[in-house]
C-alpha cells in the first residue's frame, strides 16, 4: 500500500538492530540500554519528517524513551480495555495474549481498543473501542483474533483517525 500510494517509509528491523548491537538474545528481554538505543534510533529516522503523531499497528514491544514523549503515539490492542481487572482501575485483558485470556475468561464478545501509548503497557486514554466481535466455539483464538485485525482493529483505526483529524478527540 505504501509503496503503491507513493508514501515514504523506513524498515527499522529491531533484530537487526540487536544483532548490530551484539545483542541475540528475545526481544521482550533486551536490557534497558539497548532499548533506549534502538527507540533513539527510530526517533532519529522518524525526526527529520517532524512527525506529529506515531500510528502502531501489530507493534509488540513497550516503547521507552526518548520515543516515548516525542509525539503523541496511537496503538490498537486485541481488547476492550474498558473491561478492568479486580482492582478496578488496570485493563483487565493486556498484553501479547489479552485475546485467549478473554476467551478463556469466558467473555462471549472481543472488541479492540484504539488507545495513547503511555508508560504503562495497554493503559492509555482509550480513543476509540471497535463495535464487539462475537465468540464462537468452533472458532479457535488464532482465527479470531485473525478475524479481529479485518472486523475490530481496521474500522476502530479508521474512526479513531477521523476523531483526531476532526478534533473531536485531543491529546
Amino acid at each position: 500500500y505504501l509503496k503503491e500510494n507513493n508514501i515514504p517509509y523506513t524498515v527499522a528491523s529491531i533484530k537487526q538492530f540487536n544483532a548490530r548491537h551484539h545483542y541475540f538474545g528475545k526481544i521482550k528481554d533486551m536490557p534497558d540500554s539497548i532499548r533506549r538505543a534502538y527507540f533513539r534510533y527510530i526517533l532519529d529516522i522518524i525526526s527529520p519528517h517532524k512527525a506529529d503523531i506515531i500510528l502502531l499497528s501489530g507493534f509488540m514491544l513497550k516503547i521507552v524513551g526518548p520515543l516515548l514523549g516525542y509525539c503523541p503515539i496511537i496503538n490498537v490492542h486485541p481488547s476492550d480495555t474498558r473491561i478492568k481487572s479486580e482492582d478496578g482501575v488496570t485493563p483487565k485483558y493486556t498484553g501479547k495474549n489479552a485475546v485467549k485470556l478473554a476467551i478463556n475468561a469466558g467473555e462471549t464478545s472481543t472488541a479492540s481498543t484504539i488507545h495513547v501509548v503511555e508508560e504503562k503497557i495497554d493503559e492509555g486514554r482509550i480513543i476509540y473501542v471497535s463495535q464487539p466481535l462475537m465468540v464462537q466455539p468452533e472458532v479457535s483464538v488464532t482465527e479470531h483474533q485473525n478475524r479481529m485485525k479485518i472486523f475490530c482493529d481496521g474500522p476502530a483505526y479508521r474512526e479513531a483517525l477521523s476523531m483526531i483529524c476532526s478534533g473531536e478527540f485531543k491529546f
